[in-house]
C-alpha cells in the first residue's frame, strides 16, 4: 500500500506539476513513479489506487515494475534496503514523452525537473 506522502509548493509560479519516483537505492532499481500530480496537490493519502490514471489526485499517472499501481519496499529475507522517494517539481503539465516503464518515467521527468528533493527510509520483509 502506497504511504502518506507531504511536501511542500514547488518553485514559484513557474512548477506546472509534480512528479515521484520510488528508488531502491540498494539495488539501484525504480519500484514506482507517478506524474501528472497538479502543481495545487502538495500530499497523497496513503492506499493509491491500483490505476494507471487516478481520480485522486485527479489525472495523475503511475507505472511500476509490476504494472499499474504502486510497488513498494519488498526486500528478500532479511535484507535491509534503502528506499528513496524522490519529489520534482516539474515546468510542463502534462507531462511528454515516453513513460512505459518506471525508468522510461523518470527520464522523461528528469528532463523537464525544476527541483528535486529526496525522502529515505529503510524497509525489511516481515
Amino acid at each position: 500500500m502506497s504511504p502518506d506522502l507531504t511536501w511542500g509548493s514547488g518553485p514559484a509560479a513557474t512548477t506546472k506539476g509534480y512528479a515521484i519516483v520510488l528508488w531502491d537505492r540498494t539495488n539501484m532499481f525504480r519500484h514506482w513513479a507517478i506524474w501528472d500530480i497538479p502543481p495545487t496537490t502538495t500530499s497523497l493519502s496513503a492506499g493509491l489506487a491500483k490505476t494507471a490514471t487516478l481520480t485522486t489526485p485527479m489525472g495523475a499517472k503511475q507505472i511500476s515494475f509490476r504494472g499499474n499501481g504502486y510497488a513498494g519496499p519488498c526486500p528478500p529475507g532479511n535484507a535491509i534496503d534503502t528506499y528513496e522517494f524522490d519529489l520534482y517539481a516539474v515546468d510542463v503539465f502534462p507531462l511528454p514523452g515516453n513513460k512505459g516503464s518506471a525508468m522510461a518515467a523518470e527520464t522523461a521527468i528528469m528532463a523537464h525537473q525544476m527541483a528535486k528533493t529526496p525522502l529515505s527510509g529503510k524497509g525489511q520483509a516481515h
